[in-house]
């Protein structure tokens, strides 16, 4: 559970799963308002039986099922890809101190040329994603690149919000259901409940369908990527300048 609680769980796993819940909850709680009343002792019985773990493991395994969909459709992960030849997202000069950094620090790294990406971009890419790789040892330290770190936060949760759309999408689509089976019950006198609590609960499901289906959306999670790309590439600058 110490590793469920820290800052980076909290709110790049554990909130996007709590996200896709809240059209359950508020269906729940529109219809059933008494439910809340014990529901306190539900919490701590369903977390003392792992429900919020298992909520982080899986926001985080559709998460990186997702990732694995998306780097292939952008040609590879954004450190990757930023860091080849062919690529304009960083200029020629730029790439040249990130590869003199990384020849200096990482053992037996050598900086593919161009001619080697022609050959093999298989090739070249692995002695980019294991400068990668290094970098990332290299930045743990939360204080000292608290941007980085923000950064990843801000993209695993896009990421991670992003696998989870399609239960997200389901989810709320059957609590609008529900919705409307208790909404047309209520108007018509089949059903003894307050219609005004089932209407917002309708409307918090149909808000978060739009939400699910026009922002979280494939480009909403290359954006975080790329900003997480450019900051974690950028601690090359940094370190060169500290040392």
């Amino acid at each position: 559970m110490g590793d469920l609680l820290d800052a980076y769980s909290r709110r790049a796993r554990l909130q996007p799963a709590f996200l896709m819940l809240v059209p359950l909850l508020i269906t729940v709680g529109a219809w059933t308002p008494g439910i809340f009343t014990w529901g306190a002792g539900l919490i701590g019985l369903g977390t003392t039986c792992g429900i919020i773990v298992w909520l982080a493991h899986l926001a985080r395994e559709r998460g990186r099922a997702a990732e694995e969909v998306l780097f292939k459709s952008w040609g590879g992960s954004p450190t990757t890809v930023w860091l080849r030849h062919q690529s304009s997202k960083l200029d020629a000069v730029t790439k040249a101190r990130y590869f003199a950094f990384f020849k200096k620090h990482i053992p037996k790294w050598r900086a593919p040329t161009e001619e080697d990406e022609s050959k093999s971009l298989a090739d070249a890419d692995g002695y980019y994603a294991s400068a990668v790789r290094w970098l990332l040892e290299y930045t743990r330290d939360r204080k000292r690149f608290r941007m980085v770190f923000d950064e990843n936060v801000s993209y695993g949760f896009r990421r991670n919000l992003y696998g989870l759309k399609r239960w997200g999408i389901t989810l709320a689509a059957l609590c609008l259901v529900i919705n409307a089976a208790f909404l047309v019950g209520s108007f018509n006198g089949f059903a003894n409940f307050l219609p005004g609590r089932g209407l917002v609960s309708f409307g918090v499901c149909v808000t978060t369908i739009l939400a699910w289906s026009s922002v979280v959306r494939p480009q909403w999670v290359r954006d975080a990527a790329e900003a997480y790309a450019k900051a974690l590439l950028a601690c090359c600058e940094t370190v060169t300048k500290k040392e």
